[in-house]
């Protein structure tokens, strides 16, 4: 086998005497080499490459390579991609993100993505012609006006460009009552901050007349237009031509395009040829760097921003080192093998997250259950990817997902209702989740205590028991703030269910991690005996008509209270071999109502599980706000 290392500034050619067959090719096998070992991949392992990145079909084989001479910015493993054709050169990326070669680089991504994926959804059909409030129409380069899209009398063919940024601690220009009528007549694009001179200039450039910024295209001074506008903040980006991630930029102020080290994207080039073999073209490189489809930066750490890149049907993100460009039918970058192809795969967009997302937002299947599992599945990777976000504006929790919660109630069981963060058709059980890390209650209101809004938790996750309700669901509602906006902000809610009730002290703490919030506690349960999975407890007994015992897992929403009588709720008891699980709210009482303080989770021996789930003396109707 000779393997030709293609690698700036020079070329190494390397040798090893090894000629693979099919059979030997099926199991891993490290190869000699006077520089590398060569680590032919099983053909399951490649497989199963093929699934984790989405299907995609330009793969015939991953080779990986140890060696004692790895670049330093190789952070990972080092791994060879073969593709079918020599991809050499067919991009060079230009030292600024700003270049022509830059601009003609994106014009290929969205020829590929339009003429191979009308399928996927990319080109959005807007059958109403559903155009935003407002927009800003670039008479030149260097000028534009804000037009009131009603009266504009825009023809169907004309698109507009949508962008994500952060506003930062630099307040951007925005649109005000007061400059309202000057910024209709016409401005200088000049005096835009940088982040919205290079969309302009990259709308520009894409033959496209029409762009949406938020700051320009919302009266910031007018809380009722701002209402508004926010409840259609989906359908802005759905059926934008194209969102523009300014990925790179903490604020206005700094731009999407920089100037960079063209180096960091430089990918060794690989050519291998077993003898009687085609000669394979491959790459050499940082199998995460190459592969990540979304880079890191400040805007991908905000919460409007995850409602905006999993809506818009394309995207390209303008990172810090490269540019990186994602459709409902594929993904690219510059340091990608060939960048002007589109990788296969939504999948690979944001690794597991993005695929059910995509399957259960933008596909129709005419299985129901599998249906109903999908989108399940998906709102909980929805709510713990938006939990680890943040918003300038805590007032924000519910409005800033409501674009996305829209298009959740679509493909949704018919009638079913969205309940501050939650749905009722999933009501009980989804009362249930809980936070991991620590947390604590927002300082103002966002939401009913039952509702993981809130909180301020870096960690939510929504299904933690789903089998084996024990409680059932009596009512439930929500006060939604803006009637035109019934997935935003509420100012108030209760959740009616009835379940078994009872009292529970927790006594002493077992285990705390630093910033953890789960704990192992000792407790007391009053009225209902429940024996086994506690044996470890020395002291474990009858004590004071109830039983005392270690729980499994119990997470405070926000600061603990020990030594409190407090109120646990059955929610699911779930029997399973020769045990019964139970998940269980601990609620504080006020008044005549309840609020949530914690979750609780916890095994029982099955005989005094079911006994205890049998106390329909104990079943009460409890109302939670």
């Amino acid at each position: 086998m000779k393997i030709t290392w293609f690698w700036v500034p020079y070329t190494e050619n390397l040798l090893c005497d090894y000629n693979p067959v099919p059979k030997q090719c099926r199991n891993a096998i490290f190869l000699p080499c006077s520089v590398h070992d060569v680590l032919i991949s099983s053909q399951e392992q490649y497989y199963h490459r093929r699934t984790l990145m989405g299907g995609l079909t330009t793969i015939q084989q991953i080779i990986h390579i140890g060696t004692n001479i790895t670049p330093p910015w190789l952070r990972s493993a080092v791994m060879l991609r073969m593709e079918p054709k020599d991809p050499a050169a067919s991009y060079v990326s230009a030292a600024n993100s700003g270049d022509e070669a830059t601009f003609q680089l994106l014009d290929r991504w969205v020829s590929t993505c339009s003429k191979e994926h009308p399928e996927r959804g990319c080109l959005v059909t807007n059958t109403d012609n559903w155009r935003p409030t407002r927009l800003i129409q670039l008479i030149s380069p260097l000028k534009g006006k804000v037009i009131a899209t009603e009266v504009a009398n825009l023809a169907t063919q004309d698109q507009y460009i949508s962008l994500s940024h952060c506003w930062g601690q630099h307040r951007p220009t925005t649109l005000l009552t007061t400059n309202q009528a000057e910024m209709e007549n016409g401005f200088d694009v000049t005096m835009l901050p940088q982040t919205f001179r290079d969309a302009v200039q990259l709308t520009w450039r894409l033959g496209i007349r029409y762009i949406w910024i938020d700051s320009l295209c919302i009266l910031q001074d007018s809380a009722e237009d701002w209402q508004r506008e926010a409840a259609t903040m989906g359908d802005v980006y759905r059926f934008a031509y194209l969102n523009i991630g300014a990925t790179r930029a903490s604020d206005s102020t700094q731009g999407m395009f920089h100037t960079r080290n063209p180096g960091w994207l430089e990918v060794p080039r690989v050519t291998i040829q077993f003898e009687g073999y085609e000669p394979l073209s491959c790459i050499l490189g940082d199998e995460w760097a190459i592969y990540r489809p979304i880079p890191e930066g400040p805007l991908m750490t905000r919460g409007w921003v995850l409602q905006e890149r999993l809506l818009a049907p394309r995207m390209v993100h303008f990172g810090e080192r490269q540019i990186s460009w994602q459709c409902r039918g594929g993904w690219s970058n510059e340091m990608h093998t060939s960048a002007t192809a589109l990788q296969n795969g939504f999948h690979s967009l944001y690794v597991n997250e993005q695929s059910d997302m995509f399957e259960a937002l933008f596909e129709e299947r005419k299985n129901e259950q599998d249906t109903t599992k999908i989108v399940a599945r998906a709102w909980s990777e929805t709510v713990r990817q938006y939990a680890k976000l943040r918003l300038t504006f805590a007032s924000d929790k519910l409005v800033a997902l409501s674009g996305l919660v829209s298009r959740f109630s679509r493909v949704r069981p018919a009638n079913d209702q969205y309940l501050a963060g939650l749905w009722k058709s999933e009501l009980p059980a989804s009362l249930l989740w809980y936070c991991s890390k620590r947390s604590k209650r927002s300082e103002t209101y966002q939401a009913p205590s039952w509702s993981w809004a809130s909180l301020e938790a870096d960690d939510i996750n929504t299904a933690a028991m789903t089998r084996g309700e024990c409680a059932s669901l009596v009512s439930a509602n929500v006060d939604v703030v803006d009637k035109v906006n019934p997935f935003g902000q509420v100012s108030g809610g209760q959740v009616t269910i009835n379940a078994l009730v009872t009292k529970i002290r927790v006594l002493s703490q077992r285990y705390a991690g630093e910033h953890s919030a789960y704990r192992r506690y000792t407790c007391l349960l009053e009225e209902v005996d429940l024996e086994g999975y506690c044996h470890d407890i020395p002291d474990y007994k009858t004590h004071e008509g109830g039983m005392k015992f270690e729980l499994g897992q119990l997470y405070w929403d926000d600061t603990p209270l020990p030594n409190a009588i407090l109120d646990v709720a059955f929610i699911v008891g779930s029997t399973r071999n020769e045990q019964v699980d139970f998940g269980c709210l601990l609620l504080e009482k006020k008044g005549e109502v309840y609020e949530r303080i914690g979750y609780i989770q916890f095994a029982a021996e099955k005989e005094k599980g079911e006994v205890a789930l049998a106390r329909k003396d104990l079943f009460q109707d409890v109302v939670i706000i």
